[in-house]
């Protein structure tokens, strides 16, 4: 180890940390006849990081669910979960005496509806003329709101039932839009149960977990031949990680719901690469030398990969085309932190 950052280290096991002993900065003038040997930076503008994990899924809250009203002995799909379907497809039937019930439910609460609103649309006539009590008037407008409210809750269901269905024991349920058809079988569903539900076509995109301590996010993830844009950061309940999320999967890019997947991070912020013994460790943090006409001084960096002589780095200063000292690195940080001379 260096005498140096031996030094350094006895230092800090015994004298309480109050931050940097010196400012990040020395005189080139006091560096005497150390060698200083310099590499000029050159920018980056496309950097692919480590492999991430990513899994094919909807965007949170951009699904449709189907949810069925009433308790079903029996729900048969016609069309496997995980298939494209286009709305209006016939892709379950549910059965029992339930659905029989529910069905004169409907019907009752159709009728009751056009009868109210029938009387309704008389009595209005009558109201306006001023042939009409207010009080019978207020009552017809409630009964008539009421019968509205309740048929319109069994229609929001049946608008997605083939209605040649709706007279028998069974109901045939169509998809209600375009995209994926997702479901579990289940033995017996209640009411409020999850029928399906489906993912537009435009929802379908990849996650990954991203670690909160990198100081820039990719701008696209990439698999095999597709490389798609990152639409959205989402921070999660996790102190150290967030969801990257891509714009929509594009129809060249062959995916399925639930695929997990490795893919590429792409970096299209600029970066820099420098080499491995211009970067040295102080507090936990990494630092390079970047020399002026009269100093060196040490700008944090981030490592986001490296080579077999080069680090690729992020950095809150551009370095373009700065020299920074790849000689006598260890020694420079002794005299910087006044352990050295």
């Amino acid at each position: 180890m260096n005498k140096y950052i031996f030094i350094y280290l006895l230092i800090h096991m015994f004298i309480p940390k109050t931050g940097l002993a010196q400012e990040l900065v020395v005189k080139i003038s006091d560096l005497k006849n150390l060698e200083q040997t310099t590499h000029k930076v050159k920018g980056i503008s496309f950097y692919e990081g480590r492999p991430l994990s990513g899994r094919v899924s909807e965007m949170p809250g951009q699904s449709y669910s189907v949810v069925s009203p009433i308790e079903i002995h029996q729900a048969q799909y016609l069309i496997n979960s995980g298939i494209q379907v286009e709305k209006g497809t016939p892709f379950a039937v549910i059965k029992g005496p339930e659905v029989h019930h529910y069905i004169e439910q409907f019907q009752q609460a159709k009728l009751i509806y056009e009868q109210s609103k029938s009387l309704y649309e008389n009595q209005q006539a009558l109201f306006k003329k001023g042939l009409l009590n207010q009080d019978i008037w207020l009552q017809t407008v409630q009964l008539y709101s009421k019968s509205k409210l309740d048929y319109e809750e069994y229609q929001h269901f049946f608008d997605n039932i083939e209605p040649s269905s709706i007279n028998a024991d069974s109901l045939i349920i169509l998809a209600p839009i375009d995209g994926y058809l997702l479901y579990q079988h289940q033995e017996r569903t209640m009411a409020g149960d999850l029928l399906t539900k489906i993912i537009p076509h435009d929802a379908l995109r990849i996650s990954a977990s991203f670690a909160l301590n990198n100081r820039v996010t990719p701008t696209a993830l990439r698999f095999e031949t597709c490389e798609i844009a990152i639409a959205t950061n989402f921070n999660t309940d996790s102190r150290f990680f967030s969801t990257l999320w891509t714009e929509p999967l594009p129809d060249h890019c062959v995916a399925h719901y639930g695929q997990q997947l490795n893919v590429q991070p792409i970096y299209n912020q600029p970066l820099f690469s420098i080499p491995k013994n211009a970067v040295f460790d102080m507090d936990g943090q990494y630092y390079v030398l970047v020399k002026s006409e009269e100093f060196y001084e040490a700008v944090e960096v981030e490592l986001l990969s490296s080579s077999s002589t080069h680090y690729t780095v992020s950095t809150t200063r551009n370095l373009g085309d700065f020299e920074i000292l790849t000689s006598s690195v260890s020694a420079v940080q002794g005299i910087m932190m006044g352990i050295g001379d």
